[in-house]
């Protein structure tokens, strides 16, 4: 997870928000900073178990994905790309936070059957 870590941070478009972020933390009073901390703190750990459930997830289906890819043989790459931009346009904002979430409650429900079966050996 490292990697995602540093390329996303390498963004250009990250270090300008990083930038602007931290400009208004020190421009702010001691007070406001303290509420600032405290806020990042507790969301940071959340975020971070977010962001290992989407990659456990990514690498999920990206595993399935490859699978099914070698159980069908030969696949229509143009075909594919156009049905998935077609569904993507046709997707709003609002469905697709209702597939990401349920794609990731599916996650950790499998993760925690794995935990638990490891922890019961």
């Amino acid at each position: 997870m490292t990697e995602v870590i540093e390329f996303v941070k390498n963004q250009p478009t990250t270090k300008d928000e990083v930038v602007k972020a931290l400009t208004a933390y020190k421009s702010a009073d001691l007070s406001t900073q303290a509420k600032t901390g405290e806020k990042l703190i507790a969301q940071v750990k959340v975020y971070e178990e977010a962001v290992q459930i989407m990659g456990d997830n990514i690498n999920e289906l990206n595993v399935e994905n490859d699978t099914l890819r070698n159980i069908i043989g030969n696949v229509d790459e143009k075909k594919v790309a156009e049905l998935c931009q077609q569904k993507k346009q046709n997707d709003s904002r609002v469905d697709k936070n209702k597939i990401i979430l349920a794609s990731l409650q599916k996650t950790m429900s499998k993760n925690k059957a794995v935990c638990s079966a490891v922890i019961q050996k």
